[in-house]
C-alpha cells in the first residue's frame, strides 16, 4: 500500500478547497477520496449547497466567512461560478434569542444583515404566509 502525506475523505467544496490549498502550499501525495463519479457533484448534507455563514459558534461561523470569500474570489484556473442568492433565516420561541446572538456576530465581523418582521417577510414571500416564525433575518453574501 502506498504512503500519501494527505487523505481528504468527500471532494464537495470544502474537500477539493482542502486539497488545493494544500497542494498551492506544497503539499505531495494529496488523495482524494470520493464515492461519486464526478468531484463536487452533490451538496453537503449540511448545508444544501450554500455557505451559510450566521452560525451560531463564533469560531465556526469565522470560518465559513472566510470560506464565503474564497469562493466570491476563486483562483482564476477554477472553471467554477458560483452564484450569491443570499439566505433567509426564520426564528420563533428560544431560537429567536439563538438568531439575535449570532447575527450580533456576525455584524462584529464584517456581515451586513437585514432584519425582517413576519408581516414583512410575508409582504416580499407571500409563499410563507403559514408558516410558524416570529422574526427572520437576511444576509444577502450567502
Amino acid at each position: 500500500m502506498k504512503q500519501v502525506q494527505f487523505a481528504i475523505v468527500g471532494s464537495g467544496v470544502g474537500g477539493l478547497a482542502v486539497a488545493y490549498c494544500l497542494a498551492k502550499k506544497g503539499g505531495k501525495d494529496i488523495l482524494l477520496l470520493e464515492q461519486e463519479r464526478v468531484l463536487g457533484r452533490h451538496a453537503s448534507g449540511q448545508n444544501a449547497g450554500m455557505i451559510r455563514q450566521v452560525i451560531p459558534n463564533e469560531s465556526i461561523g469565522r470560518l465559513a466567512q472566510e470560506g464565503a470569500l474564497f469562493l466570491r474570489t476563486l483562483p482564476s484556473e477554477w472553471k467554477v461560478t458560483f452564484r450569491r442568492t443570499g439566505s433567509l433565516l426564520l426564528a420563533k420561541g428560544k431560537e429567536r434569542e439563538i438568531l439575535r446572538r449570532s447575527g450580533s456576530s456576525a455584524e462584529k465581523q464584517g456581515l451586513l444583515l437585514r432584519w425582517f418582521s413576519k408581516r414583512e417577510v410575508i409582504r416580499r414571500v407571500p409563499l410563507l404566509s403559514g408558516a410558524d416564525f416570529e422574526t427572520a433575518l437576511f444576509c444577502g453574501t450567502d
